[in-house]
């Protein structure tokens, strides 16, 4: 399989005859059962591979690794580390939910747009505030941002024709 963008799979044992993922740039994962998450965006420079239970062969050409459960194997250009991982964190998205770490909100916007398949364009002054918590992905993209908005003075525009969400910084009120 190639794969474009993020799959969970969960792969049967045969041992006889393994099955591959393979991405843009040159990743191959090699796998002989197994429950495992894929993450291969053309826009990202890294890509991931984080391994639930089983075990896999991950890497660029000749250069494989071996995952125990737990692991997670992270790969851009010509250097890759593997390091254990909260692996709820990588596949919670295919149960509708989002798990957010002291993440800042460019990077949930970022998040958002490839889960939504939307344009977010926001003012850099609400992107810098970080967020813990969990977001619930089988609501809309608007009550997901309302629902953001509550902890960051934001407002947004939706044109659901363009697919484009415009974010502004709410401006304070001040009274006399």
């Amino acid at each position: 399989v190639e794969i474009r963008g993020e799959a969970y799979f969960e792969v049967e044992s045969d041992k006889e005859h393994p099955f591959y993922v393979n991405t843009p740039g040159g990743l191959s994962v090699r796998v002989t059962g197994t429950k495992f998450n894929v993450s291969a965006y053309k826009e990202d420079l890294q890509k991931s591979v984080v391994l639930v239970e089983g075990s896999v062969e991950v890497g660029p050409d000749n250069n494989k690794y071996k995952l125990i459960p737990k692991e997670g194997f992270f790969y851009a250009k010509n250097s890759s580390v593997v390091k254990k991982v909260d692996t709820y964190a990588y596949t919670c998205w295919k149960d509708g939910i989002m798990q957010i770490q002291n993440e800042p909100l460019e990077h949930i916007f970022t998040r958002l747009e490839k889960y939504y398949g939307v344009k977010i364009i926001f003012d850099s002054s609400v992107s810098k505030k970080k967020y813990i918590g969990n977001l619930n992905l089988y609501d809309s993209i608007s009550e997901v941002l309302h629902n953001l908005s509550h902890s960051t003075p934001f407002t947004f525009e939706y044109n659901k024709e363009t697919n484009v969400v415009k974010v502004y910084q709410k401006k304070k009120r001040y009274s006399k």
